[in-house]
């Protein structure tokens, strides 16, 4: 699949992760269906003519076409939406190539919840035009507190995308802050969104090399260390609980497959 020039799909490490993101899409939106052949024959349906391993293909890293993404969605009745995780911006964020501010603005854009107050502010053009949003700057200490305490996938975007645009801009002092939280929230963030838990320690890497680990070209304290071992004992017991709850999350044996 031809990607365009600016896309983060082009990098293994990220395209490995959106991929895994949609089959956790796939197998939610089919009731918490992990096991690829028995996900395909209920996809299929009568269509079903054996085993083609369509979906373990998404964790070799097999990005889903448009036409998969439609018939997913139809075959599942329009709960599936391969289409959000696929062409996230929230992956550009994770790329090594530099970030225009536009990349910023539209990854904060998809703030839904309640960390958009934080972010989103109002602008009228005039006073006969409709009300628009435009993104808020920097935030300052106390709206960056205030941000973290959600702990949820809005909320690691949010402090992720200023920490890009920190470190971009030169506002150390934000960038230091942003990122700090990012990765003391990481752990929540994670145990509430599946689709990210599913590849979460190349996730976990890739931001430890762009904005956790400043030592080479910033000098601050993120108060905290990265550590891969720690983070997986937050995760793992996170997510135990959530299970407890009925969260629906891919099961260990999945992600020992995948590693």
């Amino acid at each position: 699949m031809p990607y365009p020039k600016d896309s983060p799909l082009k990098d293994k490490i990220i395209r490995k992760i959106v991929t895994a993101a949609c089959y956790v899409e796939i197998a939610i939106s089919a009731g918490g269906e992990w096991n690829t052949e028995k996900l395909e024959m209920m996809i299929l349906g009568e269509d079903y003519k054996g085993y083609t391993g369509r979906y373990q293909r998404l964790f070799r890293g097999v990005v889903p076409n448009n036409q998969s993404v439609s018939y997913a969605k139809l075959r599942l009745q329009n709960k599936c939406d391969l289409q959000e995780w696929r062409d996230h911006p929230f992956w550009k964020l994770l790329s090594n190539r530099s970030l225009t501010h536009s990349d910023i603005e539209t990854a904060l854009m998809r703030v839904t919840s309640n960390v958009k107050h934080y972010v989103w502010m109002p602008y009228r053009k005039s006073e006969n035009a409709t009300s628009i949003h435009r993104i808020r700057p920097l935030p300052d200490r106390e709206s960056i507190k205030k941000i973290a305490k959600y702990r949820n996938f809005d909320a690691l975007l949010t402090l992720i995308a200023y920490a890009r645009e920190g470190r971009d801009s030169g506002f150390l002092q934000e960038y230091g802050m942003t990122a700090g939280e990012s990765l003391k929230i990481f752990p929540y963030a994670i145990a509430r969104t599946p689709h990210l838990y599913v590849c979460w320690k190349p996730l976990a890497k890739r931001l430890n090399a762009l904005i956790w680990n400043p030592k080479r070209n910033f000098d601050f304290d993120l108060k905290r260390e990265f550590s891969l071992s720690q983070l997986n004992e937050e995760i793992e017991d996170l997510v135990d609980k959530a299970r407890e709850k009925g969260a629906c999350f891919p099961p260990n044996e999945l992600m020992k497959r995948i590693g």
